[in-house]
């Protein structure tokens, strides 16, 4: 048998390397992550807030001539909060590419005189310090993510003991419900003497790369299903069972003969936490997208070594076309692939290097990493989808 390769594909269907340069631009990534960046979706209002942003860039790109047909979407697809877009015609979907969609979020309890304490529903990573915040209505239908106050969010010292250190809200508002969700104030910024790109990028860098592949390949159509999850943000020291419950719900309702053979989840590697790394120079970053072996030092998940070998062979291919996936042996947090190693065991673990996710500084990527995750994607969809690619890598 022989097995497909990036080196085939590009010679059967010599126009692809044109639609994926002249398509996944800069400019058209930066307005992407800006759209979805700049809509807020705390943890479990991604299908109504921006599940309708993707749907309308897909449109927007369809009546712009990339593509013929609609893309099969559905903002919350079986009822789980995970917006699903369809590339491919056939019923089942061998491939499956994941990136989350909701953002860090707080709720608040009882206030006094505009001060609210808090609880975070995401692993809150703060160090004490003020940090500008709003407060958001997300009850009235008619308006998804509706800013009812501004203030910021105050953090404490943690207590001798304590997991978390406390959090209060701090607004003129006396009058919040309980359990008012509270984001991050944030403003999607491109420098583009530098690269940098600045906002909310957890996870909006990595969604708006599987956007801008599904651009790319729509049509030829490879039975590829993207997901753009929900409730990825929780607790995540209290174990699986605490986060990406969106993903977990959606392959426990996925029938056994619609599972994924082959599953790329795609997240932004923190490299705050890197003792080699200047989080303030852009020239760490813009190197290209990246590949790690497992997550959280195997507590999430592990690559199988067969599948492994053959996503380098790939990236060896990509380099031609100067498309860059690093692996660099970086730590990565676990993330959606503890849900999707309950539907197989062949999980690519991408990233897009990043730092300060959760707001312990100014959150940062670089425009031209996500380029490179999105033609990573779109080149990775394309070879993978074929039958005997998946019979001589995957399990």
């Amino acid at each position: 048998m022989t097995t497909p390769s990036l080196t085939d594909l590009l010679a059967s269907l010599p126009e692809f390397r044109e639609r994926l340069d002249s398509i996944v631009t800069e400019t058209r990534a930066f307005d992407v992550f800006r759209r979805i960046a700049d809509t807020y979706a705390p943890t479990l209002t991604v299908s109504r807030t921006r599940a309708p942003v993707l749907k309308r860039i897909l449109d927007e790109a369809m009546q712009e001539g990339l593509y013929a047909d609609e893309i099969d979407f559905t903002p919350s697809c079986r009822g789980t909060g995970v917006a699903v877009a369809r590339l491919g015609s056939a019923p089942r979907s061998p491939v499956w590419s994941v990136a989350h969609l909701d953002n860090i979020s707080f709720l608040t309890g009882p206030g006094r005189k505009g001060e609210y304490p808090l609880t975070p529903f995401c692993q809150s990573r703060l160090t004490p310090g003020k940090r500008p915040a709003v407060a958001l209505d997300l009850a009235d239908p008619a308006r998804p993510a509706h800013i009812v106050a501004s203030g910021h969010i105050a953090t404490a010292e943690r207590s001798p003991g304590s997991l978390e250190p406390e959090h209060q809200f701090v607004t003129d508002c006396a009058d919040l419900p309980l359990a008012t969700r509270v984001c991050f104030t944030s403003t999607a910024e491109w420098d583009r003497t530098t690269g940098m790109v600045y906002g909310c990028i957890d996870n909006a860098a990595c969604a708006s790369a599987q956007l801008l592949a599904a651009l790319v390949v729509r049509p030829y159509q490879p039975n590829v299903n993207i997901l753009w999850t929900d409730e990825e943000e929780g607790v995540v020291d209290m174990g699986p069972p605490t986060f990406a419950r969106a993903a977990s719900r959606l392959v426990l309702r996925t029938p056994l003969d619609r599972m994924p053979e082959l599953v790329f989840v795609s997240d932004i590697q923190d490299l705050d936490f890197a003792t080699d790394v200047d989080v303030d120079d852009p020239a760490c970053f813009g190197r290209g997208a990246a590949m790690e072996a497992f997550t959280s030092r195997t507590r999430g998940t592990a690559t199988p070594p067969l599948l492994l070998g053959g996503m380098r062979n790939l990236f060896a291919e990509m380099e031609t076309i100067d498309v860059r996936v690093l692996e660099q042996g970086r730590y990565l947090n676990r993330n959606d692939d503890v849900a999707m190693t309950m539907a197989t065991p062949n999980i690519v673990h991408l990233c897009c290097p990043g730092a300060f996710t959760h707001f312990q500084g100014r959150p940062r990527v670089h425009v031209a990493d996500i380029v490179h995750l999105a033609k990573a994607l779109a080149c990775l969809w394309m070879v993978t989808h074929s039958d005997d690619w998946r019979a001589n890598f995957t399990r």
